[in-house]
């Protein structure tokens, strides 16, 4: 069975958030393994703010990339569930392969600006709009005076925003933007 995908607890986890969503966007409930659930607890949430404090800070790019790391190595020693991932930085982060991937059924966990950097994951793209679920839970009417990006009522098993696909792409410090050619950071994540 499916579950709908779900709003972060805290300002924090967002990366915590769109690794369980990612799961459960690919996966029936019974089908994921308890491990990965502990897995992506265990290594998000790593960044310190300013004042010291574990966590506060979100989850590194590091930490990100080594929790897709270990998603493909419990995949490798578990004959009964499949996934692969595939990290792409700086200008490998592209298009043709950002569709390719959600073409065949996976998803995409992002990097992306939103009045900081933060996670969302992607789970498609057409010629127009990319559908994002943003764990961050904001009202209705949050977007009203942002033409490049609306919010979405009721699709909660797969997305909750629509972005512009020059949006998405565009460098500025916007929000859903995948921040700079420098700087992006997409993990495709496949059954």
């Amino acid at each position: 069975m499916k579950v709908p995908l779900r709003y972060q607890n805290t300002e924090y986890d967002c990366g915590t958030t769109s690794f369980v969503n990612a799961l459960a966007y690919l996966f029936d409930r019974e089908e994921v393994p308890v491990e990965l659930i502990k897995a992506i607890y265990r290594y998000t949430l790593d960044v310190e703010d300013e004042s010291g404090v574990i966590g506060k800070g979100g989850t590194s790019r590091n930490h990100a990339e080594k929790l897709a790391r270990y998603f493909v190595e419990y995949s490798n020693k578990n004959d009964s569930f499949n996934i692969t991932t595939k990290i792409l930085s700086k200008e490998e982060v592209n298009l043709d392969e950002m569709k390719n991937c959600l073409n065949k059924g996976g998803v995409i966990v992002a990097r992306c600006f939103q009045d900081v950097e933060h996670y969302v994951i992607i789970t498609k793209i057409d010629d127009n709009f990319a559908y994002i679920f943003d764990p961050y839970y904001l009202e209705e009417d949050y977007y009203y005076g942002d033409d490049d990006v609306a919010i979405v009522l009721h699709e909660s098993f797969s997305h909750n925003r629509l972005v512009k696909i020059e949006r998405l792409f565009d460098e500025r410090m916007l929000s859903f933007s995948l921040l700079k050619k420098e700087d992006r950071e997409v993990i495709l994540i496949n059954k």
